[in-house]
């Protein structure tokens, strides 16, 4: 299991100040002449001035050398540019979008007291970052002053030698979790929300669910509608992987799907 801990900002604290750092610089090029609080630089000045002379004189007295290298450095652009776009394409939308970065603290077993939650919590699972409108309602529903919001995933370990102690935490937490939890975040950032983020190693996602539901205590459990399954068929599946839990709580859980348009289906297990 991998703890995300990532508190979400109050509204009250987006802004941000910033100051200019008057430190001294590390280096400066000599032969600079300070007026007052302004300084102008001589010395950065001679070089620049050397620079474009040369280049002008390579320009009128060399003009075929001269179009010849802006040709190549044109081509060469060029082919750069297309590349970029080409890659761009191959990664998708996590090759351009900023990720957040989150603080890491790897733990054997999930627990309340590990995660810092309190029972009673409401548990969301998240598999797709183009479907989380269910999780911006998960807020909206959320009082997180009175209940705890865990916001989980599932990282799928198969083979015959799969193991989930000693777990690298870079074949746990991938690139694409961490897009994940950033289109998470920002919805929460921007209710002023706190939310526990969680990624759980699990060779089946409804069983890593409900064994999470189960050692959390969660009184709720979050999911976004199937796009092969009915409610009551999501809702099944959930009841069959509760009840083969052997340590499961004694009170009720309430397994909820939230739909895009924001209709809600319950289920009492």
């Amino acid at each position: 299991m991998l703890k995300r801990d990532r508190q979400a900002r109050s509204k009250a604290c987006d802004g941000l100040l910033r100051f200019k750092d008057k430190s001294p610089c590390e280096w400066r090029v000599p032969f600079n002449i300070n007026l007052g609080s302004n300084e102008i630089s001589i010395g950065l000045g001679v070089i620049a001035t050397s620079l474009f002379s040369v280049a002008g004189i390579n320009f009128v007295t060399k003009e075929v050398a001269t179009t010849s290298g802006v040709a190549f450095t044109l081509v060469f652009c060029l082919i750069s540019v297309i590349s970029e776009r080409i890659n761009e394409r191959k990664e998708g939308v996590a090759g351009h979008v900023e990720m957040d970065q989150f603080p890491t603290h790897p733990q054997e077993n999930v627990t309340t007291e590990s995660l810092g939650v309190r029972p009673g919590n409401t548990l969301c699972f998240v598999g797709d970052y183009h479907r989380l409108d269910y999780v911006r309602k998960a807020l909206e529903l959320t009082d997180t002053g009175k209940r705890d919001l865990v916001v989980m995933t599932v990282q799928i370990l198969k083979g015959p030698d799969t193991g989930y102690k000693g777990i690298a935490e870079d074949r746990l937490f991938t690139s694409y979790k961490q897009l994940l939890f950033t289109h998470v975040v920002a919805p929460a950032e921007k209710e002023g929300k706190p939310v526990h983020l969680l990624v759980v190693p699990s060779s089946n996602i409804i069983d890593a669910i409900a064994l999470t539901a189960a050692q959390l205590g969660s009184a709720e459990v979050i999911d976004g509608p199937s796009p092969v399954l009915p409610p009551e068929g999501q809702a099944k599946r959930f009841r069959k992987a509760w009840e083969k839990l052997r340590d499961k709580p004694k009170h009720q859980v309430c397994f909820r799907i939230i739909e895009p348009d924001g209709n809600r289906h319950d289920f009492r297990i």
